[in-house]
């Protein structure tokens, strides 16, 4: 069956209708204030101006791109600016939920939760946002900070994969460091002591990795 030039037409027309129809009604839904309103709310002093400009952007962009992760997220970063986190983790959901750049969405809701102290949910975020980008230093302190500091020792294996992970990618040298000493911690000599001659040898001037080594050494007999 050949459609007519009119029937095109008036079926494009519809898809834009429709198209426009959802942008309006997924804008209108969101449970948050309208801008006048949000202005009233930043608090006074001297960042007041850059955070009245920052909801201003974030605002326009949600109702120009309302499907762009991009808008979602700077609309979190409003938010979570003027101490606003329950709002700011709502919004950074739903940009992690849109794809493009999530890992950066998740990162911030990490942080949000580590703030209340909701580590389980900051851990859960910090998980997905490693396997997008697991070459992304941020993501690695954040989420080795997060581990060792409140699931070691449950998380000695995922803390170390992590540190591997991210050093492959960038030859970090606070991460191998770090991985150097969580080695140390389980008592792998041998292996710390491989990761801080390397150090030692890429940053001589730095005297904290020819000490390592010289204890290192002195465990394992070797000095």
């Amino acid at each position: 069956m050949k459609l007519s030039q009119k029937q095109i037409v008036w079926g494009i027309g519809a898809l834009t209708a429709l198209v426009v129809i959802v942008i309006v009604v997924r804008v209108l839904t969101v449970p948050w204030p309208p801008l006048v309103v949000v202005k009233k709310m930043v608090p006074p002093g001297a960042s007041h101006d850059d955070r009245v400009k920052q909801f201003e952007f974030a605002y326009s962009e949600v109702h120009r791109r309302p499907f762009f992760s991009f808008s979602w997220n700077s609309l979190g970063a409003a938010w979570y600016g003027i101490g606003d986190t329950k709002r700011a983790i709502s919004s950074w959901k739903e940009a992690a939920s849109l794809g493009g750049d999530a890992w950066l969405p998740r990162l911030n809701m990490a942080r949000a939760y580590i703030s209340l102290q909701k580590f389980t949910e900051a851990r859960d975020q910090l998980r997905e946002a490693h396997k997008i980008r697991p070459d992304n230093t941020s993501i690695c302190f954040e989420y080795g900070d997060l581990l060792r500091n409140n699931f070691y020792p449950e998380s000695v294996d995922e803390l170390g994969q992590m540190y591997v992970a991210c050093i492959n990618a960038k030859e970090d040298p606070i991460l191998r460091d770090r991985l150097g000493q969580l080695y140390m911690d389980l008592g792998k000599y041998k292996e710390a002591l491989v990761i801080y001659e390397k150090l030692n040898k890429d940053h001589p001037d730095d005297g904290r990795f020819s000490a390592k080594i010289g204890d290192i050494k002195k465990i394992l007999g070797l000095k």
